[in-house]
């Protein structure tokens, strides 16, 4: 008999077993996407949009992906606008799932402790973040404050180059601008490229993109001795190499640079964030520019570094009570497939592939036979480091340049006035 009842325990046992490894150890409301379990039962997730981002992008490339991959899973859009911001929605108690954001938010959401720091849940579903622009986490990391906190994650980037009007450069007989130029061999095409001809004014470069100090990494507060930092070497030399540029004749300031580059088409380049949606623009409106691109501007110390990093990433609330969820969306959307879909249509992704690179811009016919590699040919520059006192320094660097480019050329007093003027405001803000 007990021979019999052994034989009996350990079919019993094999029985067991098998209907495990059926249908797995989750319950039957779960699936097991081989690393967490994620729930089968519909869940409607709130993603805050805390920038703005265009309504057939979100389509496309947030809410597509997700409903082909978790047809369970919706994604209601809130905008942020007046009775809808962050705060508003902390104060009726509907904070979002989800934010997305650029990096310089993170630090706000920080603040209001709405955010979640995602490095556990990266372990813990066996998410790899090193596919990622390293810039683009360390900046996220940076504005999360002490420590190695992850309080979101890349999407998908800005890239700036540099893009010219070829036709410009024809009528003049210049050569077009290489990859890999710095903003010295700028300056001097600059200077060739200024100039009146039949009574039209043509300007050459817009240094415009060096004003906040971006491509240099400059702190607007040191770090280290928490200090408005606007007087040091750094930013006096951003400041003489924009005046440099702006006190050649001709080639002063102006606020309406992209009408200038695509409506009049007198200003010969254009050193900026992405363009193409304007320049597709032109070609429905039947006013096709000839035009392409190179690698934006370099300093000679750092050849191989353009533009600061700016990504736009996304968040998960620290209140959202569908955070597994949340999380195995974040995992969608950064995926090789949704970031390969994004290089095609000529969004810059956020992990760093050569196969995407290799497919940018497929689908976008004007970008087809241009220079698109300039775009992957330099490091993004590492962000500053970001303090809550920023916003009061920047006003203030804001002022200064106004200054420069209305005749006011002494950089030294200007930035001098510029750091006083803010040390009172933030002594001020600190005192309510």
């Amino acid at each position: 008999m007990l021979n019999q009842s052994r034989v009996w325990i350990a079919a019993m046992v094999l029985v067991l077993m098998a209907g495990c490894s059926a249908g797995g150890s989750s319950s039957p409301k779960e699936e097991s996407t081989g690393k967490a379990a994620v729930s089968n039962e519909p869940v409607t997730l709130k993603l805050f949009m805390r920038i703005a981002y265009p309504e057939d992008s979100i389509k496309k490339y947030i809410i597509e992906p997700v409903q082909k991959k978790y047809p369970n899973i919706t994604i209601e859009i809130i905008n942020n606008a007046k009775g809808s911001s962050i705060e508003d929605l902390i104060a009726a108690d509907n904070v979002p799932d989800l934010i997305f954001l650029s990096t310089p938010y993170v630090t706000d959401m920080r603040k209001l402790e709405v955010v979640e720091d995602l490095n556990a849940l990266a372990k813990k579903n066996n998410f790899a973040l090193d596919s990622f622009n390293k810039e683009a986490l360390d900046a996220i990391r940076k504005a999360g404050g002490s420590g190695d906190k992850l309080y979101a994650l890349p999407f998908s980037a800005n890239y700036a180059v540099t893009y010219y009007n070829k036709d410009i450069f024809d009528k003049f007989g210049i050569p077009y601008p290489k990859d890999g130029m710095t903003w010295d061999e700028y300056l001097d095409l600059s200077r060739k490229l200024t100039r009146v001809v039949d009574g039209v004014q043509y300007s050459g470069v817009n240094p415009y993109a060096l004003k906040g100090g971006a491509p240099m990494s400059l702190d607007y507060i040191d770090p280290s001795t928490k200090q408005v930092a606007v007087t040091s070497d750094g930013w006096v030399k951003a400041f003489r190499m924009m005046l440099d540029f702006y006190s050649i004749p001709g080639n002063q300031f102006m606020k309406n640079y992209r009408d200038l580059f695509m409506k009049e088409r007198t200003l010969a380049t254009y050193v900026t964030y992405d363009n193409t949606q304007n320049l597709e623009q032109l070609e429905r409106e039947g006013k096709p520019m000839n035009w392409d691109m190179a690698t934006f501007p370099v300093m000679k110390d750092k050849p191989d570094v353009g533009h600061g990093i700016d990504s736009h990433n996304i968040a998960i609330s620290s209140t959202s009570k569908h955070k597994e969820a949340a999380f195995q969306v974040l995992m969608q959307l950064t995926s090789k497939e949704t970031q390969t879909e994004l290089s095609k249509n000529g969004k810059l992704p956020a992990i760093q592939d050569p196969e995407l690179q290799k497919v940018f811009g497929e689908k976008v016919n004007i970008l087809k036979g241009k220079n698109t590699s300039a775009i992957f040919k330099l490091k993004a520059a590492p962000m500053r480091q970001i303090n809550e006192n920023d916003t009061f320094v920047s006003k203030e660097i804001d002022k200064a340049f106004d200054a420069l480019t209305t005749g006011n050329t002494d950089i030294n007093t200007l930035l001098r006035t510029a750091k006083e003027a803010a040390e009172q405001s933030i002594k001020k803000n600190s005192a309510n």
